[in-house]
């Protein structure tokens, strides 16, 4: 069983998707990713369908580790990523 083990959650980490257009008038709100070029793009670097979930990090991104393999995407914003605890550049299929 693959699992996400997550050791540290970030300052503003969030579940988002391409959010919900049209139905304002219920009351729910069009919400998703708040940059949604680069949720996008993430989603096109693994492979993810169109409205495929996405974290979304604010301020200070997560810890996560992967018990499988796995393709992953970091794009927005410039901020440090790494793998393994070496430094990887963003916008790539890692």
């Amino acid at each position: 069983m693959s699992e996400i083990l997550v050791h540290a959650g970030g300052l503003y980490t969030t579940v988002q998707d391409q959010g919900r257009d049209g139905f304002y008038e219920i009351g729910m709100p069009p919400s998703g990713a708040m940059d949604q070029y680069s949720y996008r793009v993430a989603n096109m670097l693994v492979g993810n369908p169109d409205g495929a979930a996405a974290l979304e990090a604010t301020y200070i991104g997560p810890k996560l580790e992967f018990t499988d393999d796995r393709l992953v995407a970091v794009t927005g914003a410039t901020a440090p990523v790494a793998l393994n605890g070496d430094p990887v550049p963003a916008w790539r299929t890692l």
